[in-house]
């Protein structure tokens, strides 16, 4: 498993103090099944972020934590106006991995509508901003057609694994599934800060997805091939998930699109490359229903 947010190199932000509480927290990720994580401490109004301490506490606490727990660095950045012109002059180093892909997070008090411009200015410059933790945002739940806004749009949207299992309580749970079932949520990752009631885990918020009714597989999925792409080892972008309709590439060429009939979650098998376009026809319960196989904007259609 890949984590793309966490809170693991000590003495930078809220997150752990020392180095030796660091260690304990790569041990607890290695033994929960993390292979990958990356270190995103916070640049906003409290916490200064300077790109050359953090990699060299990247480097020091890869060195003691071995090889069983790979470690990248970005941000977890703050859109403010002094954080949006040092992203103008350096922005590959805020990003994971320095990559492209950047974290990005928005303030509870208000959200203006410029952020929607700042956000496609930051998308023309060549950054792919991930929506952090958008569950916990008390003006995205009130208002969640602005982050669909932005994902059709091409943003991505990341949700805490806590939320899901319902350490932020009822409303930021509810509101993290129904986002999930809905196709806007791109990863899941755990926003650790510590070993206590923030741990570096994951494989919990797994198995509670699987009981939801997603399946253990595109669970996986959610933090895993995705987050691949994103830590510089792979092209997740082969296996994106279209936004829209809700269904998946794989490489048997299956769809698991879940549809509901007669109270039951069923999976539907995707037809051939050249029939895709359209729809098919199917006879349940005396009723012609159309299941909509829609091609994907991204690979129009072609196979993986």
């Amino acid at each position: 498993m890949i984590d793309v947010h966490c809170h693991i190199l000590p003495g930078l932000d809220d997150g752990p103090d020392k180095i030796e509480e660091s260690l304990e927290m790569a041990e607890t990720a290695v033994a929960d099944g993390i292979t990958h994580v990356v270190a995103t401490p916070h640049s906003n109004d409290r916490f200064w972020f300077d790109f050359t301490h953090v990699r060299r506490l990247r480097d020091e606490l890869q060195a003691r934590a071995g090889n069983r727990l790979q470690i990248a660095t970005g941000c977890d950045f703050h859109l403010s106006p002094e954080n949006l012109a040092r992203l103008r002059k350096q922005p590959r180093q805020f990003c994971i991995n320095q990559h492209g892909y950047l974290l990005v997070e928005f303030n509870e008090i208000s959200i203006p509508a410029a952020m929607d411009r700042t956000l496609h200015e930051m998308q023309l410059s060549g950054l792919r901003p991930i929506v952090t933790h958008p569950e916990r945002n008390v003006i995205l739940r009130t208002h969640p057609e602005r982050l669909r806004e932005w994902v059709r749009r091409g943003c991505f949207v990341q949700v805490t694994g806590n939320a899901i299992t319902g350490a932020f309580g009822a409303t930021a749970q509810q509101i993290a599934l129904q986002w999930i079932g809905e196709g806007m949520i791109h990863f899941v990752a755990s926003d650790a800060h510590n070993n206590r009631n923030r741990p570096l885990r994951l494989r919990n918020v797994h198995r509670r997805l699987g009981h939801n009714g997603l399946g253990y597989r595109q669970a996986w999925r959610l933090d895993n091939r995705r987050a691949d792409d994103r830590v510089g080892n792979g092209h997740a972008e082969r296996w994106h998930r279209h936004r829209r309709h809700g269904w998946n590439h794989d490489r048997n060429r299956y769809h698991r699109v879940y549809r509901r009939s007669r109270g039951k979650w069923r999976r539907s098998r995707s037809r051939s490359r050249g029939q895709r376009r359209g729809g098919r026809r199917v006879q349940r319960s005396g009723r012609r229903h159309r299941l909509r196989q829609w091609p994907c904007r991204q690979c129009d259609g072609a196979g993986v």
